[in-house]
């Protein structure tokens, strides 16, 4: 596929949905990818956009089935990352928390509150019914979706490439659902506000919205009968000090989607299709009291986090260290100074930084998994207007310099007993663009080094 347009549209037809300000920024890049200023890192976008859609089809946002249990605990498996054997000492169990749909029901049976993730533990019983409407265990695609992309190949409506004279068989349509075809179709539960609110709240804290950051995994245990873990990231900024509080989780929807029970972390893959995507609204809401302070009695704050990591224009610090029993949770605050919109998005300026990423290991070398997820995201003009942006995005095309950008982002990190060293290595994406096309490289630009004894 030879341009950035042909990309869109295949991607669109097949139920990869491109959040707004994604298309924001395409829309932007294809309008002014002939101008003096921007033609020099086009050819790059082209290769971030792949980037991008599959960051976004396996991450948090347009997530696949993570799926998975460790005797009933649950494991991010596309990341390897399970949770401590704690974890069932820490349970509390949840009585009398259920919603259904006919026969179909939806029970919450536990929760865990950490200073990371807190975990909602489902029991998922659909009935034969149901169960058939969504799809379960059926493959996601269909002949009617395969029968589609080959029309819109030969028609020339949904990409070019016969006219380009690329064979049906090396489409991207075509590989992405030749691969993906035996996939079967699990479940999927979508905690939302209600349509129309233009709110993207997923959960309400004695009684007030928020979006937090979130994982679905999710396990088969039966024929018509699923455990699923919905972890969402409460932060500092979101539970204000309380240790105590009420979760309600409203309208809810169950869905099917991809079960791709496989590590694929560098490959795109559907999470669904138009033609296969089923979706039910469950009546009813489902309420928890829900308290870390067991574990808040058991949680260790690591005293060493003075260093710093510097580069370019960006400083990033430590700024808490929580050893709990369940995970290692580390608050990470990064402060660009003195930057333009050039800096941000022009690969090719001086202090333009990559998209950055952290390693895990401990004193023998070896890695330990770790997710790392941006929550916070603010800038501050020159004239002292304060802006908040989304957690990753640059969310103004408008010219400025002289902005300060601030950042707040939680490494959390699989909990290890026997671990007393880390060492955290923060590598940035180095794209360097040459005759046969971009290459792709990571450099590492500091580390921190933490005895977690101390």
């Amino acid at each position: 596929m030879n341009n950035i347009e042909d990309i869109i549209k295949q991607v669109s037809k097949n139920d990869i949905n491109i959040p707004a300000r994604i298309e924001s920024r395409i829309n932007y890049a294809l309008k002014n990818k002939n101008t003096q200023s921007h033609k020099h890192y086009f050819r790059k976008f082209i290769t971030a956009l792949i980037s991008i859609l599959c960051t976004l089809i396996g991450s948090l946002s347009v997530y696949a089935a993570f799926g998975g249990t460790i005797d009933g605990q649950p494991v991010i498996q596309w990341l390897g990352f399970s949770f401590s054997n704690n974890y069932d000492d820490y349970k509390e169990n949840v009585a009398n928390q259920q919603v259904s749909y006919n026969e179909t029901t939806i029970n919450l049976i536990s929760t865990v509150c950490d200073e990371g993730f807190t975990i909602f533990e489902f029991d998922v019983k659909v009935s034969d019914e149901d169960k058939e409407y969504l799809r379960l265990d059926k493959n996601v695609v269909t002949q009617e979706d395969m029968e589609e992309i080959r029309k819109g190949y030969e028609d020339g409506s949904k990409t070019n490439a016969k006219s380009q004279g690329i064979p049906f068989e090396e489409t991207a349509a075509y590989k992405l659902f030749n691969e993906n075809k035996e996939v079967k179709n699990t479940i999927k539960l979508e905690f939302q506000n209600p349509v129309g609110t233009g709110k993207i709240n997923n959960i309400f804290i004695d009684g007030e919205g928020y979006y937090a950051k979130n994982i679905q995994t999710r396990n088969k245990i039966a024929d018509n009968e699923y455990r699923v873990y919905q972890l969402y990231l409460l932060t500092d900024e979101i539970l204000k000090g309380k240790e105590e509080f009420e979760v309600k989780l409203k309208n809810i929807v169950l869905e099917n989607i991809a079960d791709n029970n496989k590590d694929k972390k560098e490959n795109i893959y559907l999470s669904n299709t138009g033609s296969n995507l089923k979706s039910i609204n469950i009546n009813g809401e489902i309420t928890a009291n829900v308290s870390k302070k067991k574990v808040a009695e058991n949680t260790k704050i690591i005293e060493n986090t003075n260093k710093e990591i510097k580069y370019k224009k960006m400083t990033e610090k430590i700024e808490k260290i929580s050893k709990t029993p369940i995970q290692t949770v580390i608050k990470i605050s990064k402060v660009y100074s003195n930057i333009s919109l050039q800096n941000l998005s022009n690969t090719r300026n001086k202090d333009y930084i990559g998209i950055e990423k952290y390693t895990v290991k401990d004193s023998n070398g070896n890695e330990i998994p770790v997710i790392d997820l941006e929550t916070k995201r603010t800038i501050t003009y020159a004239n002292g207007k304060k802006e908040e942006w989304s957690p990753g995005d640059i969310g103004t095309y408008k010219d400025f310099s002289n902005a300060t950008l601030e950042t707040v982002e939680y490494l959390i990190i699989e909990q290890k007993d026997d671990v007393t060293d880390l060492k955290i290595t923060s590598s940035v994406e180095d794209m360097v663009m040459n005759e046969n096309g971009t290459t792709t490289n990571w450099k590492d630009i500091g580390e921190f080094n933490i005895n977690m004894n101390k």
